[in-house]
């Protein structure tokens, strides 16, 4: 997983020193990534508000 990421590091920056349309691209997938992961956070923590509130009350 870390020389992937060093690969990507060292892409990204020759991406970024060649063409700035190509660094925005190269930013896409890392945004992807966070939209999904906090999206399913905020379904989660909906769940269990949704499951755990009446109990509590």
């Amino acid at each position: 997983m870390l020389p992937n990421r060093e690969m990507d590091v060292t892409l990204r920056l020759r991406l970024r020193s060649n063409d700035p349309t190509a660094s925005a691209l190269a930013d896409m997938p890392n945004l992807f990534i966070y939209a999904i992961v906090v999206g399913f956070a905020v379904l989660i923590t909906l769940l269990v508000l949704l499951f755990f509130y009446p109990i509590v009350i």
